[in-house]
């Protein structure tokens, strides 16, 4: 526990130690293309609020995905843990995440890898807290002694000898739910602190707390999010009548006809 608070402290105070203007910038995601598209116009009147929007805004990661390693650890039995996980966002509030994890301890058996499987929702923001929940199966390999079950383990035509042990597998199996938070250093890089409580198969006595640490890097996704153009700030220039520039020929008033190129009003006198 004491090492993974420290690994907290540490990192935290790293990643923004090199993040000089942030939080305070209004311009921090503008590595962004989404985000670029929707806030690097000139400010207008609503100068104070859109800097203020533009701040807190995330709502760039929808649709885009991105990976993320990680580690953590927990007590109530001792664990340590290393994931490495891809996510991706089906709206800039909801989050799912795919993983592979290597646990150590748990209070099953010395180690275990494997898969897991969560998702998160969250506001849409570069500050953003999240819930969630997700599972996590895992398997391993090891060895334990077995001099006195009456078979040949080693293969080595002898039975019971001193020191003969027996390769075993092991299947380890929990749900969590979690609660945390994102920390959007720039458009594409998070840092993600998180708490979870494993609730194994192993029974009550093996369920354990578990904090992670995160970093994450955002790609792909769509050109312009659709959903940010209905707030979009004044433009630059109003819109013009393309028809007050035509080149096209216009058609003659029904009622006029042209005599000798001059043009008369029918039921007028002429001279």
């Amino acid at each position: 526990m004491l090492l993974a608070r420290n690994l907290l402290i540490f990192t935290v105070a790293g990643l923004l130690g090199g993040c000089s203007s942030w939080p305070l910038t209004s311009k921090w995601a503008m590595d962004d293309a989404d985000y670029a598209e929707k806030y690097s116009k000139p400010y207008g009147d609503d100068k104070p609020i859109r800097m203020l929007k533009q701040m807190v805004d995330a709502r760039h990661v929808e649709g885009k995905s991105g990976v993320s390693v990680g580690g953590g650890g927990g007590g109530s039995p001792s664990t340590g843990g290393v994931t490495v996980s891809s996510f991706s966002y089906a709206n800039a509030s909801t989050e799912i995440d795919f993983g592979l994890t290597g646990l150590a301890g748990t209070g099953a058996h010395d180690w275990f890898i494997g898969p897991e499987l969560g998702i998160r929702f969250q506001t849409p923001t570069r500050i953003a807290p999240f819930a969630g929940a997700g599972g996590y199966v895992g398997g391993n390999r090891f060895s334990s002694p077995s001099a006195a079950d009456g078979e040949d383990n080693d293969d080595d035509g002898s039975i019971d000898e001193l020191g003969e042990r027996r390769t075993r597998y092991k299947a380890f199996a929990a749900v969590y739910p979690e609660v945390g938070v994102h920390a959007w250093l720039s458009g594409d890089t998070r840092l993600t602190a998180s708490a979870r409580y494993y609730v194994t198969e192993e029974g009550r006595n093996d369920d354990f707390w578990y904090l992670g640490l995160s970093v994450g890097w955002l790609f792909g996704g769509d050109d312009v999010l659709e959903e940010w153009e209905d707030d979009e700030g004044p433009a630059e220039f109003s819109a013009v009548d393309d028809a007050a520039f035509s080149t096209e020929p216009t058609a003659e008033p029904e009622d006029v006809r042209v005599i000798d190129g001059t043009a008369l009003q029918l039921g007028a006198d002429v001279e």
